[in-house]
C-alpha cells in the first residue's frame, strides 16, 4: 500500500512539474490519466479515496471477532447499506432516495 501511495505522490509531482513548465495539453492529459488510474487502484485496494497526507492503512481491517455469527452478520449488513448510501450519493441520486437509504443505515 505504501508503494502505491508513493507512486501516486510521484505521479502528482510529475503532473505539477509539467503544468509549471507549460507542457503541451496532450502530455499533461496523458500523465493525469495515469494519476487517476493509480488513485482508482488505491481506492479499490483500500476502499477509500486517496488524500495527501492521509495515513496509509496497512491492510483492510478484518471483520470483528464474532462472539457468534450475529455480530459478523450485522457488520456485513451495515457495510452493505453504507456502500449503498455512498453509491447513491456518487450518482447524485434524489435527496429523498439518499435520506431513505441513510435512515435504513441508522436503524
Amino acid at each position: 500500500m505504501a508503494d502505491l501511495d508513493g507512486q501516486i505522490k510521484a505521479q502528482g509531482d510529475k503532473v505539477r512539474e509539467l503544468k509549471a513548465a507549460k507542457a503541451g495539453k496532450d502530455a499533461v492529459t496523458a500523465e493525469v490519466k495515469v494519476l487517476l488510474e493509480l488513485k482508482a487502484k488505491y481506492k479499490e485496494a483500500t476502499g477509500n479515496e486517496w488524500k495527501p497526507g492521509a495515513a496509509t492503512p496497512a491492510a483492510a481491517s478484518p471483520a470483528p471477532a464474532a462472539a457468534g455469527g450475529k455480530a459478523a452478520e450485522l457488520n456485513d449488513k451495515i457495510k452493505q447499506q453504507g456502500d449503498a448510501v455512498r453509491k447513491l450519493k456518487s450518482e447524485k441520486a434524489a435527496k429523498d432516495a439518499v435520506d431513505a437509504a441513510v435512515k435504513v443505515l441508522l436503524e
